[in-house]
């Protein structure tokens, strides 16, 4: 006659040192990823808000010559009013500048209104003589200088987009590896 084995339990699960120490690794893993995703989604940011501040100023050439009329670009302050200032992180205003007064009055048309709801950490700074763009009858751009579109958190060397625009109308569009400061 055979004996038969004796009844085997077989335990399924983890001790609570095997879950400590799996917790423990996974966070160390996601706090070395955490930060090279964030810097990706800094620079899906700026290259964002470069892409919309180039439509933008194509689009205001574009009525300006379809209308025979200069237009402007101009920044906003906190409170959605046109101002002259190098610091274009809170949006932009373009308009047709309808009677000539050369800055925004009630007699302008407003093309293209952006504001920057979400304060997405992005500095845009405009390095010219002059602070607003001019764009005239023919869709000219009247103002030479460039755009630096940057991470504000991040000011030292870094890749940061560019527009550059000359007084011909030409537009451009690079990265440089220069501080945004």
């Amino acid at each position: 006659m055979k004996k038969s084995a004796p009844y085997i339990t077989h335990q399924y699960g983890h001790t609570l040192l095997e879950v400590i120490i799996s917790i423990a690794v996974v966070a160390i893993l996601s706090s070395m990823a955490l930060p090279s995703f964030s810097g990706v989604i800094n620079k899906a940011s700026i290259n964002t808000t470069r892409q919309q501040l180039l439509q933008d100023i194509r689009l205001l050439r574009s009525y300006s010559r379809t209308r025979h009329t200069a237009s402007y670009l101009c920044a906003l302050n906190q409170d959605g009013l046109c101002v002259s200032q190098s610091n274009w992180e809170h949006g932009w205003r373009g308009y047709i500048d309808n009677n000539d007064s050369h800055y925004f009055d009630e007699g302008d048309s407003i093309v293209i209104e952006y504001h920057n709801l979400k304060p997405r950490k992005i500095d845009i700074i405009i390095h010219s003589r002059w602070k607003n763009l001019k764009i005239d009858r023919q869709g000219i751009i009247r103002t030479s200088g460039h755009f630096r579109i940057c991470d504000s958190n991040n000011k030292n060397l870094q890749t940061m987009k560019v527009i550059r625009m000359n007084v011909h109308g030409r537009l451009g569009v690079d990265e440089d590896m220069l501080r945004c400061a």
